[in-house]
């Protein structure tokens, strides 16, 4: 197999617990509350471990853990675990939208998060590190509240390429879909959302497991460009290509 994904493997993907995390855990009971912070937060950000992220959010949300209260870093951080397809954050992410876009004040504070935020951009890390990133790979774009709410709740056996273990929605995401005042043309809007997402994942999942030649043949499977989709075809390759995930996980 070709290993096209090594060199950015560390800041794209979360398949295990990196060094960085391994060691922040090690030295909990003998670095300071400033030295766990700057070593999770490595681990959140340069190792993109989501697990990580997703803690870090919860305390930048609730001001808890030893950090003063700061919602743009706990959006900054559930965004970075729900695109790693973290069902937590994904929810918790919704549910933060929901909350700040409740009161003036407090929209303000989202609004100007989501117009200052600069997502990782992946062909400049690209550039840098001489490999090429497809078009297809996830570029960090913002997804609506409704959207994160439905890639939160969908089911885990169909989420088996996400870089996230954490596939389980908590049990208020039902209630929230249920719920959700959105007009059926707006919701419609919302699923395309999500399925788009999905298949960059799925896209992005295969890029770095599969060698070149048989990604390509996997994508032309799964997505045709003609858009002369053949079912059976493309069911055989989402097989073969769990298959083979399936064995990539197991030799880690």
């Amino acid at each position: 197999m070709q290993m096209k994904w090594l060199g950015l493997i560390s800041i794209l993907w979360s398949f295990s617990v990196n060094a960085a995390c391994q060691m922040a855990e090690m030295m909990q009971e003998i670095s300071t509350p400033e030295q766990q912070l700057m070593l999770y937060e490595n681990c959140a950000v340069n190792q993109n471990d989501d697990e990580t992220q997703s803690m870090l959010a919860k305390q930048y949300a609730t001001g808890t853990g030893g950090v003063k209260k700061d919602l743009n870093r706990a959006l900054y951080y559930y965004q970075l675990s729900a695109e790693n397809g973290n069902a937590e954050s994904q929810a918790q992410l919704a549910r933060l939208y929901m909350e700040l876009d409740r009161s003036p004040a407090t929209r303000k504070l989202l609004t100007t998060y989501l117009k200052t935020i600069r997502a990782v951009d992946l062909q400049e890390l690209a550039t840098m590190q001489g490999k090429t990133i497809p078009p297809e790979v996830f570029k960090g774009e913002l997804v609506h509240p409704y959207a994160l709410l439905l890639l939160a709740s969908e089911s885990e056996d169909n989420k088996w390429f996400y870089p996230s273990k954490v596939r389980k929605a908590p049990n208020y995401v039902e209630k929230l879909l249920k719920n959700y005042q959105l007009d059926e043309e707006k919701k419609k809007k919302q699923m395309q959302v999500a399925s788009a997402w999905k298949r960059r994942k799925l896209l992005e999942s295969a890029y770095y497991v599969l060698p070149d030649d048989e990604y390509e043949v996997f994508k032309r499977a799964v997505y045709p460009t003609d858009g002369n989709l053949d079912v059976v075809k493309r069911s055989e390759a989402l097989a073969k290509f769990q298959q083979h995930y399936a064995e990539y996980e197991k030799g880690k």
